[in-house]
């Protein structure tokens, strides 16, 4: 993930709601399949915070607290499920 393009897209934050703007981050098909760390992309995010501060604040939100709940949703609801 380049400088650039994560600059240029998290300026564009406001907008990802909007279909016809590429204001996405694109990462997810990247962290899905392991090409690169959610560590990385936060990183990278955390360099260019002083640039657009709510953007990378935003940007982090969705990358770590969500992708913890996640994981402690399914962790719970598959312990649930197969408990004795």
């Amino acid at each position: 993930m380049s400088d650039g393009s994560l600059a240029d897209r998290l300026n564009l934050r406001d907008k990802r709601n909007d279909p016809t703007e590429k204001a996405l981050s694109n990462c997810s098909p990247w962290l899905h399949y392991g090409q690169i760390a959610a560590q990385r992309c936060a990183l990278e995010a955390k360099r260019i915070k002083p640039r657009h501060s709510a953007a990378v604040d935003s940007f982090l939100e969705e990358l770590i607290v969500r992708r913890e709940l996640a994981d402690n949703v399914s962790t719970h609801v598959f312990l649930r499920n197969f408990a004795i």
